[in-house]
């Protein structure tokens, strides 16, 4: 029997699997990006089942075995106990649709762990309305996107943006918020970054962008 191990984790996506079990990835503060499987999850006799949905907080006992990592029990962390909004909940998938692409399996970055955890709380409190600033702190801890607002990679930028950019790298605030036609620049600028640099077709961003667009107009 392998080892178990604990770990506390962000559920970034899942898949039910044959008529019971559910597959998931998700984002650990221990580990980074893990796919873990729930067996039995989804009978209506489990207790597991609540713990085990995207954009939850979860505190999990799992087993190594020769299949992956298995789940002995989860439940719950606090910040999840409160639901969210859909407008929230598009956003929170946005996020971890970059993160599923960005990242690479079982190499943590406690910091990237802190961020999405702090990005996800604000949703559920509905003090964010977009991601562009999960997005800017995720690709400057990456290393794709520099502090220092006068690098050449600014340079197409306005003076708006600038400051706006600024205020989210310094102030690591997430509830800094741009017009939508004065951040054209830096979308353009981050939405490039993380196609030329994630692992994975992120096609359904567009529309749950403009979905969500129209949800804060």
């Amino acid at each position: 029997m392998g080892k178990t191990i604990q770990l506390h984790g962000i559920v970034l996506c899942t898949h039910n699997v044959g008529e019971a079990d559910r597959f998931a990835i998700i984002l650990t503060k221990e580990q980074g990006k893990l796919p873990i499987r729930a067996y039995g999850v989804r009978k209506l006799s489990s207790r597991k089942g609540g713990s085990f949905l995207p954009l939850q907080e979860v505190n999990i006992l799992a087993r190594e075995s020769s299949s992956g990592l298995q789940v002995v029990s989860s439940s719950l962390a606090q910040s999840s106990m409160e639901t969210l909004g859909l407008n929230s909940f598009l956003l929170g998938t946005q996020c971890a649709n970059i993160l599923l692409s960005m990242l690479e399996d079982n190499h943590p970055v406690p910091e990237i762990f802190s961020l999405t955890k702090k990005y996800l709380n604000s949703c559920r409190e509905g003090e964010v309305s977009s991601l562009l600033p999960f997005s800017i702190q995720l690709l400057n801890i990456l290393g794709l996107l520099p502090t220092q607002t006068d690098h050449a990679i600014y340079a197409h930028l306005s003076s708006e943006e600038i400051l706006y950019t600024q205020n989210i790298l310094v102030r690591g605030e997430m509830c800094s918020s741009i017009p939508k036609q004065e951040a054209m620049g830096i979308s353009y600028l981050c939405d490039k970054i993380i196609s030329e640099n994630g692992s994975r077709n992120i096609a359904s961003a567009n529309l749950t962008n403009e979905i969500c667009s129209k949800l804060c107009n």
